[in-house]
């Protein structure tokens, strides 16, 4: 286990604050995207997580957040790529090793909020995903198959999900508009 920074940085930049960070990598073009081909090859992670958080597009310049998390509070997995960046030779600064979530096509559950979310990898996958022989895609896109909504639930925390503090977790008392399908909500 290691502690990875977060937004992944890409090994070839110059500076660690690019234009070419990235939080997400699209499970679609994994393998044939420039910046993802090689780390889908040889750097593959697990990212452990509590929740992940989502915005819903309301047509508003501010987007109400909405977490989604295991309804038993357990911890899940989801499938990352990582790399390590280093400082030009002769410039200073220390080498890191950073990280990004793979996302894709959202369950219907987390669909009526965002159209796309992190792949969720259950136990039987991750001997398959963290295994370095394997390093065919087609071998681990099939991994990407959508996340059950079975056992999950979510609710709007509001629009302030940046701060570091256990109260960007909980719900809000307003009523952000109602989501459909798939999950229930506390406010239902």
């Amino acid at each position: 286990m290691a502690m990875l920074r977060w937004p992944y940085i890409p090994p070839f930049e110059k500076q660690p604050k690019t234009r070419y960070s990235t939080i997400n990598a699209k499970a679609e073009t994994l393998a044939t995207s420039r910046l993802w081909r090689f780390p889908f090859q040889h750097f593959r992670c697990l990212i452990a997580a509590d929740g992940f958080y989502e915005p819903k597009d309301t047509g508003e310049k501010r987007k109400p957040q909405y977490y989604f998390r295991r309804r038993d509070g357990e911890r899940f997995f989801m499938a990352g790529l990582w790399g390590r960046w280093e400082p030009p030779v002769g410039e200073g600064g220390e080498a890191f090793d950073s990280c990004a979530i793979i996302t894709a096509e959202a369950n219907a559950a987390v669909g009526e909020v965002h159209p796309r979310m992190p792949v969720i990898l259950p136990p039987d996958a991750w001997a398959q995903w963290l295994d370095p022989t394997t390093t065919h895609p087609e071998h681990l896109q099939d991994l990407f198959k959508l996340a059950p909504v079975e056992g999950w639930e979510g609710y709007s925390v509001g629009y302030y999900t940046r701060e570091d503090s256990p109260q960007v977790i909980e719900p809000q008392k307003w009523k952000p508009p109602p989501l459909e399908r798939g999950l229930r909500l506390p406010w239902h």
